[in-house]
């Protein structure tokens, strides 16, 4: 992942974080609001399955990776913006980490 590309992103998705609270629990809809606004929402009913994956090639539109990534950057450092399952996922995560230590 490009730092460009992660600063580039950063203050996209915070407008989405605090504007539509339903992106900060689910990556699947932050990317899909996020590819939404760069193809244009008025040209979503014409553009092609070929041309939306020639912009994901051709960097137009960011990598879900670098959306997930940025999402949880951006909420470790504004606590306002973690969604209602931020908690329990960190929760999860330490006892995830716990057991595979226990291997």
């Amino acid at each position: 992942m490009e730092l460009k590309s992660f600063k580039h992103q950063k203050p996209v998705v915070i407008m989405w974080l605090e504007n539509h609270p339903p992106t900060r629990d689910s990556d699947t809809k932050l990317i899909a609001n996020i590819w939404a606004h760069t193809i244009g929402v008025q040209n979503l009913e014409t553009v092609t399955a070929r041309q939306m994956l020639q912009m994901f090639v051709d960097g137009t539109l960011p990598s879900a990776e670098t959306i997930s990534r940025c999402r949880r950057k951006v909420q470790e450092e504004m606590p306002h913006l973690r969604g209602k399952t931020y908690n329990e996922r960190q929760n999860r995560s330490e006892i995830l980490r716990t057991e595979i230590k226990d291997l």
